[in-house]
């Protein structure tokens, strides 16, 4: 593993559980608004992924993203104050190819018809985190509680999604337009770490802003690879990632 300095050395060895597929996950994932981020934090690991669409060999590269649980429009008070966390990790080939598939997403949005392209295999990977406000970072989530996500750039066909929402997470309270979906995350089995049964597919948006940003933050995060103070960055172009479900299309 290569780290930077404030980036502790993975914990994967002492997390990896041994659980049967569909562990039953205690509730149902909220919604995330998901954070750019600047920190020096990387992982130089190889594993095996496999979701629906297939099985790949990855190796996990930088973090870049933190993602935090949220209420959108006051659906979801009770999320503003959940301890689950996501952590978004770069993600390199290494062995297998998984073929672009076109498919059917259905959410609070509506349904629309999607295709990965353009970077067929998953680009990117979630996994579960805690995060402070306050030194020192909290220790790593229990494994099994959420499973690892697989995230596959998508498209989507002719139309356009522009709504307003207001969202709210423990930075507080900010209003954006909902625009494409970009992202597409699909529960994902790591190498001998299962899938948590009732965690849906998350399909992410941009986001844009709108009014006036708030000061960037640093916090403090750890999941299985290790931990880091990381700086969010209150840039104009978020994400709002929510559980949906997903058909394959013929």
């Amino acid at each position: 593993m290569s780290v930077g300095p404030t980036f502790r050395a993975g914990l994967v060895a002492s997390l990896i559980a041994t659980m049967c597929w569909g562990v039953a996950a205690a509730e149902p994932l909220p919604r995330f608004h998901c954070y750019r981020m600047v920190s020096d934090a990387t992982v130089d690991q190889a594993v095996t992924l496999t979701d629906q669409f297939g099985q790949i060999e990855m190796s996990i590269d930088r973090l870049y993203r933190i993602c935090n649980p949220t209420d959108a429009n006051d659906q979801d008070p009770g999320a503003v104050g959940r301890t689950e966390h996501l952590t978004e990790y770069a993600l390199h080939p290494l062995n297998g190819y998984i073929p672009p598939r076109q498919i059917s997403v259905t959410n609070e949005f509506g349904t629309e018809v999607l295709a990965t392209g353009h970077n067929p295999p998953p680009r990117s990977l979630l996994v579960h985190s805690a995060v402070s406000d306050t030194p020192p970072a909290p220790s790593p989530p229990a494994p099994g509680a959420v499973s690892h996500f697989t995230c596959y750039h998508v498209h989507r066909q002719p139309g356009r999604l522009i709504e307003e929402v207001d969202l709210e997470d423990e930075t507080g309270t900010e209003s954006f337009n909902t625009r494409r979906a970009d992202e597409l995350c699909i529960p994902a089995k790591m190498d001998d770490e299962d899938v948590v049964a009732g965690d849906k597919p998350l399909l992410c948006y941009v986001l844009r802003r709108l009014g006036d940003p708030p000061a960037a933050r640093t916090v403090h995060a750890s999941d299985e690879f290790g931990s880091s103070a990381v700086t969010l960055l209150t840039e104009r172009k978020h994400r709002l990632c929510v559980p949906s479900t997903v058909v394959e299309l013929p």
